[in-house]
């Protein structure tokens, strides 16, 4: 069908005007069934209201019937006299007093009477006269059938019945179920000089079933001209109670015709008692009815509208369909791009226009198919050289981003390494100094080039994460400690909050984590001149937030965006590449989190690095109890459910606690299960008590001059190669403890000089050396190319002395794991003075008790300058005197003081014990 509508234009106007039809034909309908539904609904209801009124008339006689009886009682009462006797034997009336009333003969005598006399007259037991003598009681027409506790509920009932309002001098009561189950109500008339009540009960209508239609769909309601609900006869015919819209029913003490929702209400009120009966009738019955006298029409009327589709098919066949078919045979032979072909073009009317068009059409294309076909070549020729050209800038691109690295880092280790051999060597303060900011500006370069070569790899998608589960307590105390003295220059106040439901360990790249939040402290310290910065470390739901505060100029509104954006500085005089921001946030958004802002203005900035967590995550591990500590303390005190108190304690009185909550941490843990606290002080350099016979391969003189010097420095023997092929020579002469590859190098890379040298084949000494690369690669995947090569590790340049013992020390664990037998490191056998001579030593123990006079001095004044110095002397006398336990002790001591660690009155006594240990005994 799709495609007989697709390919048949005959077929499609046939259909669309058979639609149009259709449409129109039921538009007709629908408005002749609206019609028919308005007429019907008219004429429903007014034979409805008619029979309605019919009913309600012939029981509104019933009831005015009642009341002239009643009234003729009335009458009858009110001319008898009390001592009048009607000679009429009392058999079935009874007489039911009040209590404790008093009742008076004659009138009882008289009431009893006329009872007897009309208490049947229409031959019901239930529909029955009654008198009420007021404070006497009741006098009932009573067969045998009534019961005692059926009299009891008449008298509660008609007791009630003259406080009803009164309807042209009648009160009528409720109706009520006898014990027969048919429906009565009670009416009364009450003489007004001697409050007698006359009355009788009167069947409620039963409702006749009308000669209606529609009368198996209607139903009924009785109800009051207050809208009370009042039972029915019917009960089968009656509306339900909770059905009925009381709410939106009009008064119906008179005619009403309503529609309430999907139904139709009549009203009639009765002549008699202040009732109404209303009849309710679907408006589906309705509508049914008009749908009916519809459908009686339906087939003649679609046959007749297939008659005319299928005329108007033949004649639209006969006038359109033959003329395109000939037209569409004579365009397919134009498939080949023929263009010699015409259509048939003798008509006059519209398709023999389209015909003459068509043929101008083909000899336009004809001259023009030649020139676009040249064109279309030439556009061709230059989209795949300029394809060519963007693939050969891409690669070049890619390679440079390749060799970058290489090339700066390259010069770059040959200075940090000429500055860490100058820092070791014996300098003035003024030439340390130097050093120190030469050292600080290779520093800084190299964190240039590194977000230079972090953007293009984030850019490029090369970037990788590297997961583990972290502390990130730890990680808070390493961020800022990397800032704090940078802060403390500026003598800006440092603080770190942590709330309880952070987790102990979480799932994060620790490097990319640290170097997004040192960035943006960074940011805070380089822009905050005076006041706070403050870390408050909370979890959000799912995610992990991080928000650091400054008090700094903030960041207007049209520029806090454009702050993330790459090279952008809002500051154009403080420094930078205008690259940390952007990337730091998109390493948020690698690692599924995000970077907010919120600043304003001259008030300063706050920004929230949110990270997301895993699920089973074990949180802080909860601590209570008392404790006195420092009144900067007490917020974070609180929030790991501590009640601080303020005092001192020598344990928390250093101030860096305040944001070093992995320290804080650790010192509450030591305080509450009474332990010592073992500080974490990085250990100090030391030489490798192993000598080890090194390999350095390397093409660049300079990088081969300093880092042999950094391994003779280090007590290490050094023979250097400038190529692969010249190491691989070296190797089939001597055995190495260990080899250091650069691994780019001109005819045979350091990857293939190891692969190399570990084939069997090369005819190398020991093939199983370790061999570590040195690349100045700063790309992913570099470690795993090196490991693939068969190398033992890989160094980056530039090359600081900790790396390089770091990478020997490697390289020892695996020679002796492999039963490789090492030579001792001849600087570590004997001390740099022999102290034979006794006038030395004496002038050495006077030297170390002025530096204990200077210490004890500087440690009870809690001077830590004076302190730092004592320390450095006394370390660096008792290295030349070889006492390697003071030594150590001075540097420990040397590098907490440092870290804001205070040594403790334990610590100098231990400095004491050794120094008598050494045979002196300067700190008495």
């Amino acid at each position: 069908m799709k495609k007989l509508w697709e390919t048949a234009l005959t077929w499609r106007l046939v259909i669309t005007l058979g639609c149009v039809i259709i449409i129109f034909w039921l538009s007709s309908e629908c408005i002749v069934f609206y019609s028919r539904y308005i007429s019907t609904q008219s004429i429903i209801r007014n034979e409805l209201s008619l029979e309605l009124s019919a009913s309600v008339n012939d029981e509104s006689n019933h009831y005015e019937q009642a009341e002239r009886r009643i009234h003729t009682l009335s009458t009858l009462w009110a001319s008898m006299k009390s001592e009048a006797d009607l000679d009429v034997a009392v058999e079935r009336t009874v007489f039911v007093p009040f209590s404790g009333a008093k009742p008076d003969p004659q009138q009882l005598k008289k009431a009893m009477q006329i009872v007897e006399i009309f208490g049947d007259e229409n031959g019901s037991d239930h529909e029955s006269t009654f008198v009420m003598l007021p404070k006497q009681g009741f006098v009932f027409f009573n067969p045998n059938s009534m019961s005692d506790v059926y009299l009891q509920k008449r008298m509660r009932i008609l007791s009630q019945l003259a406080n009803t309002p009164g309807t042209h001098g009648f009160h009528w009561g409720r109706p009520f179920w006898d014990v027969t189950n048919k429906l009565y109500v009670s009416v009364a008339e009450i003489q007004p000089d001697t409050g007698v009540m006359i009355g009788k009960n009167v069947e409620v209508w039963r409702m006749p079933m009308p000669n209606h239609e529609l009368r198996n769909d209607i139903s009924f309601a009785m109800l009051t001209y207050d809208g009370e609900w009042l039972p029915i006869a019917t009960t089968d015919k009656a509306i339900p109670f909770e059905d009925f819209p009381a709410a939106h029913f009009p008064s119906c003490n008179e005619d009403v015709s309503v529609r309430i929702d999907d139904f139709y209400y009549v009203c009639k009120p009765f002549k008699g008692p202040p009732w109404s009966m209303v009849a309710r009738y679907p408006q589906r019955a309705v509508a049914s009815k008009s749908l009916d006298l519809l459908l009686g029409t339906l087939p003649s009327t679609v046959i007749m509208l297939f008659m005319l589709l299928v005329i108007t098919f033949l004649v639209l066949k006969l006038q359109v369909g033959s003329p395109l078919q000939r037209i569409i045979a004579v365009i397919d032979r134009f498939k080949l791009l023929n263009l010699d072909y015409r259509l048939p073009d003798n008509r006059q009317d519209e398709l023999g226009r389209i015909a003459k068009a068509y043929n101008k059409l083909l000899a336009t294309i004809r001259s023009h198919y030649r020139t676009l076909e040249a064109r279309v070549h030439k556009r061709t020729q230059e989209l795949d050289e300029a394809r060519k050209i963007a693939e050969l800038m891409s690669r070049r691109k890619s390679e440079h981003i390749a060799s970058i690295s290489h090339e700066i880092r390259t010069p770059l280790n040959g200075v940090v390494g000429a500055l860490s051999l100058l820092q070791r060597s014996t300098l003035t303060l003024q030439q340390r100094e130097l050093i120190d900011t030469a050292r600080f500006s290779t520093d800084y370069l190299l964190i240039i080039i590194n977000d230079l070569l972090d953007f293009s790899h984030i850019e490029a998608g090369q970037l990788e994460l590297s997961y583990e589960s972290v502390s990130v307590l730890q990680v808070l105390d390493q961020v800022m400690l990397t800032i704090h003295l940078r802060a403390q220059e500026k003598d800006l106040a440092l603080r770190v909050l942590v709330t309880d439901e952070v987790p102990a360990e979480m799932a994060m790249d620790r490097m990319r984590v640290q170097q997004i939040l040192i960035n943006l402290l960074g940011n805070a310290v380089k822009f905050t001149e005076s006041g706070h910065i403050s870390v408050l470390v909370a979890r959000k739901g799912d995610m992990l937030a991080i928000s650091i505060e400054d008090t700094g100029p903030g960041i207007a509104e049209d520029k806090q965006l454009d702050i993330f954006r790459p090279f952008v500085q809002v500051h154009m005089h403080n420094g930078g590449n205008g690259l940390g921001l952007t990337i730091a946030s998109r390493l948020s958004n690698l690692m599924g989190g995000e970077i907010l802002l919120q600043s304003e203005l001259g008030k300063g900035s706050c920004f929230t690095l949110m990270l997301p967590l895993s699920d089973s995550l074990a949180v802080l591990e909860k601590l209570s109890g008392p404790f006195i500590a420092p009144k900067a303390l007490h917020p974070q005190l609180r929030m790991w459910g501590i009640e601080p108190q303020e005092g001192e304690d020598s344990r928390l009185e250093s101030p860096s606690l305040a944001y070093l909550p992995w320290r804080l941490w650790r010192i509450l843990q030591a305080i509450i299960h009474n332990e010592e606290l073992v500080e974490d002080v990085s250990a100090p350099l030391s030489l490798c008590p192993w000598s080890l016979k090194v390999l350095l391969v390397d093409d660049v003189s300079v990088n081969r001059d300093i880092v042999g010097r950094m391994l003779l420095e280090l007590g290490h023997k050094v023979e250097t190669a400038a190529s692969g092929r010249e190491a691989l020579e070296h190797g089939r002469q001597a055995v190495y403890d260990l080899v250091l590859m650069d691994v780019r190098m001109p005819d045979m890379d350091g990857y293939e000089t190891t692969r190399r040298w570990r084939d069997s084949d090369a005819d190398v000494l020991d093939a199983e050396v370790p061999i570590i690369a040195l690349t100045a690669n700063a790309i992913s995947g570099e470690g795993e190319r090196a490991k693939a090569a068969g190398m033992s590790g890989y160094l980056p340049k530039p090359l600081s002395l900790e790396q390089l013992m770091a990478a020997i020390e490697l390289a020892v664990s695996l020679q002796l794991a492999r039963g490789a037998e090492l030579m001792p490191n001849a600087q570590l056998q004997k001390p740099m003075l022999e102290l034979v001579d006794n006038k030395l030593r004496e002038e050495l123990g006077a030297t170390l008790l002025l530096f204990g006079e200077r210490i004890g001095k500087a440690w009870e004044a809690r001077e830590s300058q004076e302190l730092l110095e004592a320390l450095h002397a006394l370390k660096g006398c008792a290295g030349l005197a070889g006492m390697e336990s003071v030594h150590l002790v001075c540097e420990r001591l040397e590098g907490g003081i440092m870290k804001d660690a205070w040594p403790s009155r334990r610590d100098i006594d231990r400095l004491r014990e050794l120094l008598k240990a050494d045979g002196c005994d300067s700190m008495q």
